[in-house]
């Protein structure tokens, strides 16, 4: 399936595209670098290359020759795994992970041939390589983009012992010094196993962001990605998380609580100072929908620290502002509209595959519509929405909920996909569930509705002071909202301004082209009030092969 507006591998090629690495500003142009394998060739799975590509605005790309492929050396011979740009004096490098003829794993750098030309469409392998040998009985890969204190530092992913650790390495001269590790690791997973495609970089004048990808969800198709803001000590090279997550492990929040985001890349924007962040979409589940949906990139979002309701400091992400100028005409418009117990209502007409979608709901005013009593969802814990997703789903008739969006559906809604929020109470108070609801994204994968770990996701929003459950009607949040951008096969929703992103693969086989609509549905016992909502169809992007 052919999407319109995500990063896609070139059309009509027979590559299967992996993980986002590399991306930098340079010289006017957006570069994007992706590895990648080819099924027809003679390579085995891990003889992976990198792609490229460029763009002038983070939507329209050039693909590029391939940048890197493995050999001749033995340093890299049997593949080329995750890496980063930095950015030095004398122009760009590359620093990414081989692996050798023996299996080991090496850290290398690559130059551009021409530093000058701001496509950047050769590189050549330094003669030091491998910069970092193989490291015995730690495993290591995917470096991060250097970073300066006293000495040059980078971060790479680690396991030692069945523990995901993060390993700091120093050197006085980037290309021509030696890298030594510090001896303590930034930061350590217990049980998690190799941490891949590690992250680390500022957020504010005194806090820092490491992140780093884990297989340790079975409900997504390959993994999570998981951070934590803290303090990074330059004198020792240490990471003091402000939160404790519990069991030693230092982090514990998730950039995306959807079933098919993983190895995400960031890198500082400098022509428009913000942070823009990528991910691997993989496709779900794999031994089913690999022949027509192959892996994309999801959609560039930009980064920036804020705070929730209990003024934990979190990474905020929304798409990026490029994205708005895909939309096509004056749109779909709606406001002050009251959805009444088991509403469904159409918006807009037939052939809704792209869209971007905003959508703000009044909080209802629970100090005169209920008692805390009168509650039908409790949330015993709030640290696993997505249980509560798949307990309810967006079918189950409840109070205040679920109410949202239908998209991908078709007209008799045998197909849909339902984006919603559930309101209940947890032990901190009044909450609002946001779930993605693929149960009933296909027949063809699903005959029945599938209440499965992977068809459900979501994550909690808290709508009020704790200790007092009468404050909410003066709440700071006091309304809920929703952005969310469908793409074919690909469903990301941002809730509350960027606090929660979910991302979905679905794989409809009659909700597709001129048969997909878009509705809005109340299966609570309440009307609940729509304050405005905002919809257009999305061109698709241009990718051209140079």
């Amino acid at each position: 399936m052919v999407l319109g507006f995500h990063f896609q591998a070139p059309t009509n090629s027979s590559i299967w595209m992996i993980s986002p690495n590399a991306p930098v500003f340079y010289r006017g142009f957006y570069h994007l670098f992706y590895r990648f394998t080819t099924p027809s060739s003679s390579k085995s799975k891990n003889q992976s290359s990198w792609g490229h590509a460029i763009a002038k605005d983070l939507l329209h790309w050039t693909h590029l020759p391939t940048a890197l492929d493995p050999g001749p050396e033995r340093y890299d011979e049997q593949g080329i795994l995750g890496g980063s740009m930095t950015l030095l004096v004398q122009g760009p490098v590359i620093l990414y992970t081989g692996i050798s003829s023996d299996g080991a794993t090496t850290q290398n750098a690559a130059v551009p041939v021409d530093p000058g030309d701001a496509m950047l469409k050769h590189w050549k392998k330094i003669a030091q390589n491998p910069l970092i040998p193989a490291g015995g009985r730690v495993a290591m890969r995917d470096p991060s983009s250097a970073w300066r204190d006293s000495s040059w530092r980078i971060l790479l992913g680690g396991e030692n012992a069945s523990d995901g650790v993060g390993l700091v390495y120093w050197s006085n001269d980037f290309l021509d010094g030696e890298w030594k590790r510090l001896e303590t690791p930034l930061l350590r997973m217990p049980g998690a196993g190799i941490l891949e495609s590690p992250d680390f970089f500022q957020v504010s004048e005194s806090k820092h962001v490491v992140k780093a990808s884990l297989r340790d969800d079975p409900a997504a198709t390959f993994g999570s990605d998981s951070y934590a803001v803290g303090r990074y000590f330059s004198e020792n090279g240490s990471f003091v998380p402000d939160d404790d997550h519990g069991a030693g492990r230092t982090l514990g929040l998730r950039y995306d609580h959807g079933n098919s985001f993983f190895a995400s890349k960031s890198f500082a924007d400098t022509d428009k100072d913000r942070r823009v962040l990528w991910a691997l979409l993989p496709e779900d589940p794999p031994s089913k929908v690999a022949a027509r949906a192959p892996p994309v990139q999801s959609i560039p979002r930009k980064l920036w620290l804020g705070s929730d309701e209990d003024e934990e400091e979190l990474l905020l992400q929304l798409p990026v502002d490029e994205l708005a100028s895909l939309r096509i005409g004056p749109g779909i418009h709606m406001a002050d509209v009251t959805l009444e117990p088991g509403a469904v209502i159409q918006v807009g007409g037939d052939a809704l595959p792209q869209l971007d979608a905003e959508l703000v709901f009044e909080l209802p005013d629970l100090t005169t519509q209920m008692s805390m009593e009168n509650f039908d969802v409790e949330f015993s814990s709030t640290g696993n929405a997505a249980a509560h997703c798949r307990k309810k789903g967006a079918r189950v008739n409840g109070i205040l909920g679920p109410f949202g969006l239908l998209v991908l559906a078709t007209g008799d809604l045998a197909e849909h996909t339902a984006i919603f929020f559930h309101l209940g109470r947890s032990r901190k108070g009044p909450v609002a569930l946001v779930c993605a609801d693929h149960s009933r994204s296909s027949l063809a994968n699903h005959p029945e509705e599938d209440l499965s770990a992977a068809a459900l996701h979501g994550a909690f929003v808290h709508l009020d002071d704790p200790t007092v459950f009468r404050k909410v009607a003066k709440a700071e949040v006091e309304v809920l909202e929703l952005r969310v951008l469908v793409d074919n096969s690909v469903v990301e929703t941002f809730a509350q301004g960027g606090k929660i992103s979910i991302t979905s693969r679905v794989y409809p086989t009659l909700a597709r082209g001129d048969a997909a609509r878009l509705f809005l549905f109340n299966n609570g016992s309440n009307a609940v009030r729509l304050k405005r909502l905002d919809a257009w169809t999305m061109k698709a992007a241009e990718a051209t092969l140079l």
